[in-house]
């Protein structure tokens, strides 16, 4: 709302981009979970305003709050070390070419203030894996599909990425670019033609300058680099940094655009109109928006409901059971009993697993790896497995190891 007020200057503007941004379809059944959509929002428009402070004004209050939105974001997700990347772009390219040198300074100092708020998790990593940063995360650059984050004892690396051939290396990203496009902008849809119209209309202020090169360089790293992270929710949550400021140019866009049709019509004032076809977008978005929180909870119960009918199974047979599974932490929550992560590369890697940590049972879940959907297809039989359940897409299978 004061990013509104301060851009469109209107008090009726800023509420109603704030309703907008409350009530933004995708995002908002999630923005009261313990997912990390609205505190990276938050974090990200910490950083595009200080970045947008630095286009015009070195001082060193955006430096620190520069710094410190990195920090937050890149706690929230991995990939908000983007934000960093944004911002030095964004000065690189829109700052005074005659303060480089106090630009770099500024950088310098925002970097400073970044590492001083992750020291705390950098030395965590240190005395839990010996190193500040870990490295794990970088190998989903060469994931062949979502499920190999999954693997045991697969090296995901060049060689195995390219044994198939450049083909599929191709047909994944184009396919991501698609996907990409459809869901990156956190607004229904329908708004997107008035947002661009207000973006228009702002094309000259620095404040969009940052979410503009943010929104570019998301985009186009996790369709070129990290593809299947991407299509399969990173671009979704990392999106909710767009959600305010497109929210703000909706209705900068939708007040023009209602301007325009007045000239045009001469019955039309768009001093009442506007304010009510305001009204008319927020309505469709707040129906648009708990419509989807009604479905997702209706999905999340039917989810907890399976979990806890295999639960039963599987506790039934051995009370002391520890199965391996795909969502150890649900099952935690469900039973307050531990489980193990199910290797998605098969039947060998999931029985290695059982031996060395103690597995009991292996429950295959409707979303199964590939090689989990062969086994199944197959119909193969194995004596160190007892199939016990077969409901609602749930098989359970107990083991039987020597």
């Amino acid at each position: 709302a004061v990013l509104g007020f301060r851009l469109g200057g209107s008090v009726l503007k800023a509420l109603a981009a704030a309703a907008l941004a409350l009530f933004s379809w995708r995002y908002f059944p999630y923005l009261v979970t313990l997912d990390a959509f609205a505190l990276f929002a938050l974090a990200a428009t910490a950083v595009f305003v200080a970045t947008s402070r630095l286009l015009t004004n070195l001082d060193w209050k955006p430096c620190l709050l520069l710094g410190f939105g990195c920090a937050l974001g890149h706690l929230a997700r991995a990939d908000g070390a983007l934000l960093f990347v944004a911002a030095a772009i964004t000065i690189a390219l829109k700052g005074d070419p005659a303060q480089r040198r106090g630009q770099a300074g500024a950088l310098a100092i925002a970097g400073a203030a970044y590492a001083l708020f992750m020291m705390p998790w950098f030395l965590r990593n240190i005395a839990v894996a010996g190193t500040p940063i870990l490295s794990g995360g970088l190998q989903t650059v060469f994931l062949r599909e979502y499920n190999d984050i999954f693997t045991l004892g697969v090296s995901l690396d060049a060689a195995r990425y390219l044994a198939d051939g450049i083909g599929p290396v191709i047909t994944s990203k184009i396919s991501a670019g698609v996907i990409n496009l459809g869901i990156i902008f956190g607004l229904q849809l329908w708004l997107l033609p008035f947002s661009a119209v207000g973006w228009f209309a702002f094309r000259r202020s620095h404040d969009l300058a940052p979410v503009a090169v943010y929104g570019i360089l998301l985009y186009t790293v996790m369709t070129l680099v990290f593809t299947f992270p991407g299509v399969r929710g990173s671009v979704v949550h990392s999106s909710a940094a767009l959600v305010p400021w497109l929210s703000i140019t909706c209705v900068e866009g939708l007040e023009r655009t209602v301007r325009w049709a007045a000239t045009k019509l001469p019955h039309w004032n768009a001093a009442v109109a506007f304010p009510r076809f305001a009204a008319i977008l927020i309505g469709l978005s707040a129906g648009l928006s708990y419509a989807l929180a009604i479905e997702r909870s209706r999905e999340w119960n039917e989810e907890a409901d399976a979990y806890r009918a295999v639960a039963a199974v599987v506790l039934a047979d051995n009370p002391n059971a520890v199965p391996l599974l795909n969502n150890p932490p649900a099952w935690w929550y469900f039973t307050r009993d531990p489980a193990m992560q199910n290797p998605s590369n098969g039947l060998e890697p999931a029985i290695g697993a059982a031996r060395a940590y103690g597995g009991t049972h292996i429950v295959l879940e409707p979303g199964r790896s590939r090689e989990w959907r062969e086994f199944v297809r197959s119909e193969a039989t194995d004596p160190r497995l007892v199939q016990i359940s077969d409901q609602g897409g749930y098989r359970v299978y107990r083991l039987v190891l020597p």
